[in-house]
């Protein structure tokens, strides 16, 4: 079925401004609401939309700009960041540009290119001389855990630096919006404002942004016999924590629920969230991590995803059930299936999982280090 022919999915559209104020301005009555419109949200459909975040049309215009300015650099400058090329073996921590099929979450051909980042430590970053942007200071790890690096660029002769500099801006932006939701989702769980705030310390430098161009299906030409099948992006779930997506312009997102594929139409100025599948666990599965994908056809679209993670060593307390909260089989199930906990390398199969999914065995970077492993190919 055409995304055309596709019923559209009704996203409530949440005003977060309440949860960006200083403890003292925002009063609990607001608070209380805005985690109430939260909790149902993601125990019900599993995203929504995001207004009042504080990010201007002005910044998400200079974001959409920065992001095609990128994505027209040459392809010698193209290749010289591949991740591929350079023969990156952790997707991981992996910087820079991402081909077409050199990335997917299943045997589909994913027909987009894309560019990863993270954040800004205070290193010469590849391609760029350091300039002064801010006055905090970042020094460079002694040693890199598996899912920190150093961002590359290109060069200033083909991207100006005030298109990096809006991608940095828009790398803090999304993580002071991603800080703002956790008081909120604290809240939503039942807990104190601050509860998962001290398990999130340091989570914005494992943090990911990363940008799409999808293009149009028929513009990937397969070097196989037999045709392979394209999407923009394979139907999955998120394996994090919390995702923000910001689309300048046309649609494409699909989500999946009640039986059936939905299109998620775009609203000018608002940002998408969902929770992935780590945050769903905490729960027992009581906020949806939605299964989504990505389906364009013949549209070409930009999207910029921003992967919002806890501390790399965090051990979050999975949440217990009584009797009258218990989650039901069907949502126990449904666990099972999600990418967090299945194997998707190219030929990878479903992991024997347990009747008893925990998170307690490894610390939360460590689960996802293991899945950047699976979808390079």
């Amino acid at each position: 079925m055409s995304p055309a022919n596709k019923p559209a999915l009704e996203v409530p559209v949440i005003d977060v401004s309440v949860l960006l104020k200083n403890a003292d301005e925002a009063s609990p009555e607001d608070l209380k609401i805005c985690a109430d419109e939260l909790k149902a949200a993601v125990s019900s459909i599993g995203v929504f939309r995001i207004s009042g975040h504080g990010i201007s049309n002005e910044d998400q215009t200079d974001a959409s700009d920065a992001v095609k300015s990128l994505f027209n650099v040459s392809e010698a400058e193209k290749h010289r960041l591949s991740v591929k090329a350079n023969n990156i073996k952790s997707a991981a921590v992996a910087r820079g540009y991402i081909g077409i099929g050199e990335e997917s979450g299943s045997h589909r051909v994913e027909v987009k290119e894309g560019f990863s980042m993270g954040y800004r430590w205070d290193a010469v970053e590849a391609g760029f001389t350091p300039k002064p942007m801010g006055t905090k200071t970042r020094p460079v790890p002694e040693t890199l855990n598996a899912l920190q690096a150093v961002n590359v660029w290109p060069t200033e002769d083909h991207l100006d630096l005030q298109s990096r500099i809006s991608m940095d801006s828009l790398f803090e932006h999304m993580t002071r919006v991603s800080q703002a939701l956790v008081r909120g989702f604290s809240m939503a769980m039942g807990e104190e404002a601050g509860y998962l705030t001290p398990y999130c310390k340091g989570g914005e430098n494992i943090s990911l942004l990363r940008l799409f161009h999808y293009f149009p299906y028929s513009q990937y030409k397969s070097d196989q016999s037999v045709d392979v099948e394209r999407i923009g992006s394979s139907p999955h779930t998120d394996w994090g924590f919390l995702t923000l997506i910001m689309e300048p312009g046309i649609g494409g997102l699909e989500v999946f629920h009640d039986g059936e594929w939905n299109t998620v139409p775009p609203v000018p100025g608002t940002l998408v969230c969902n929770v992935g599948d780590y945050f769903s666990m905490l729960t027992n599965g009581k906020f949806v991590s939605p299964l989504h994908k990505v389906v364009t056809g013949d549209e070409e679209r930009y999207s910029i995803v921003y992967f919002y993670y806890p501390g790399y060593n965090s051990h979050i307390p999975q949440q217990t059930c009584s009797q009258d909260q218990e989650v039901p089989s069907s949502i126990r199930d449904g666990l099972k299936s999600y990418s967090l906990v299945t194997d998707q390398s190219a030929n990878g199969a479903d992991l024997d999982q347990s009747e008893s999914i925990t998170l307690d065995d490894v610390p939360f970077g460590t689960y996802i280090a293991r899945k950047w492993e699976q979808v390079a190919r």
